[in-house]
């Protein structure tokens, strides 16, 4: 079934009909973004310690 969006009140967005991302029914993808970076960030620091840690001028 669908979903039906009411916008009420005195507001430029309620003028235009304007509907947030939620309201449309798109994801919110923001905790998908967050592994990503986080996963992508944990790589880069262990590439950064393995070349040029402690050990690396041994």
């Amino acid at each position: 079934m669908g979903r039906t969006e009411i916008i009420m009140g005195n507001t430029e967005a309620s003028a235009k009909g304007q509907l947030t991302r939620s309201q449309m029914g798109l994801k919110d993808n923001t905790l998908v973004w967050l592994v990503f970076i986080l996963i992508a960030l944990a790589i880069i620091g262990g590439t950064l310690i393995y070349l040029f840690g402690p050990s690396a001028n041994a």
